[in-house]
């Protein structure tokens, strides 16, 4: 997002994918043109002391924080250090520069930076959501996304911010907006033949991203016949079992039609889902999930598949693109 705002009025280069560790990064620099006047770095971290080695070398003049949630909880064991290991990015952050941050009191409280901060989140309100797209207002201006989920609208607030302070104009930060696509497997839509979509957000996932993609899910779809089908999440260490539980606890009010767990830990939310009017079942592995979902298909559902990267979810897709409508 934050690529795509300053693309607009200047020559940018940023990271690929999800090369945001000391290797990616490198290759971002290596890789960076001679005119460019803002590149844009992912930095990525699974423990303490990682970002702060990308920052050292950076040198950033704006740091983003965009939350502090559970992924990567069962390597550094609480929130509280993942709070800790996110802010490492102010470590060698310019002393003219600015910290922009999710309003988030974990982040306030492990930011050691006197400089200039800038805290978002909050104050924003969304006028209307489609399929594939989001409409919304922040600081007394409308914008429009070409992806939906209230968490995308929360994300760009960040990159609204970052192109004011380049002096950028709100009109071609709107277009620099509407220019977004995720990347990778991110909120995907498939459309089957039985005028079925799959939703396909199988690039990774924890708790909280599990969480936004089903509530996205339902808000975009709220009359639908929607099928959640939801996949072991990975590098929750000793929590595992207590936040794989809490999404099935969070599904219990949920207007959903049916879920499918696939894996051994995915089970513990389908077990744990207080919800009578949702229809269950627990499947071992893709193959089950897919002959399930074809065994039992109907026309015009939604199908959200969502888990680790490690689950291979594009293999349930890719099964379902296989059924043809019966004549």
């Amino acid at each position: 997002m934050v690529f795509s705002v300053l693309a607009e009025s200047f020559n940018v280069h940023k990271s690929l994918l999800n090369h945001n560790n000391e290797i990616g990064f490198c290759q971002t620099l290596m890789s960076m043109p001679e005119d460019t006047k803002f590149l844009v770095v992912e930095m990525g971290m699974r423990g303490l002391g990682e970002i702060e080695l990308l920052s050292k070398y950076a040198e950033p003049d704006f740091a983003i924080i965009t939350n502090v949630g559970t992924a990567h909880i069962g390597r550094l064991g609480s929130l509280e250090n993942i709070a800790k290991a996110k802010c490492e990015i102010v470590k060698y952050l310019n002393p003219d520069g600015i910290l922009i941050a999710f309003d988030d009191e974990l982040i306030k409280n492990f930011c050691n930076w006197s400089g200039k901060k800038i805290f978002y989140g909050k104050n924003y309100q969304i006028l209307e959501t489609t399929e594939n797209s989001i409409k919304f207002i922040y600081d007394g201006n409308e914008y429009n996304l070409a992806v939906n989920g209230e968490f995308n609208v929360i994300n760009s607030i960040a990159a609204i911010e970052i192109g004011k302070l380049a002096g950028i104009s709100i009109d071609k930060i709107r277009l620099g907006l509407l220019k977004y696509q995720p990347v990778g497997e991110r909120g995907r839509v498939i459309n089957l033949n039985n005028n079925t979509k799959i939703i396909a957000d199988y690039y990774n996932a924890n708790p909280d991203s599990m969480k936004a993609s089903i509530n996205s899910v339902i808000s975009t779809y709220p009359d639908s016949n929607i099928t959640l089908v939801l996949g072991d999440m990975g590098e929750l260490g000793d929590y595992e079992d207590k936040l794989h539980k809490g999404i099935g606890e969070f599904l219990s009010n949920k207007h959903i039609s049916q879920l499918v767990t696939v894996g051994e830990k995915a089970k513990l939310i389908a077990e744990s889902v207080n919800n009578i009017n949702i229809k269950i079942e627990i499947c071992m592995n893709n193959k089950e999930a897919s002959d399930y979902l074809k065994n039992n298909s109907s026309e015009k559902r939604i199908i959200l598949l969502k888990a680790s990267r490690s689950m291979k979810f594009e293999e349930i897709a890719e099964e379902l693109q296989k059924v043809k409508t019966k004549a």
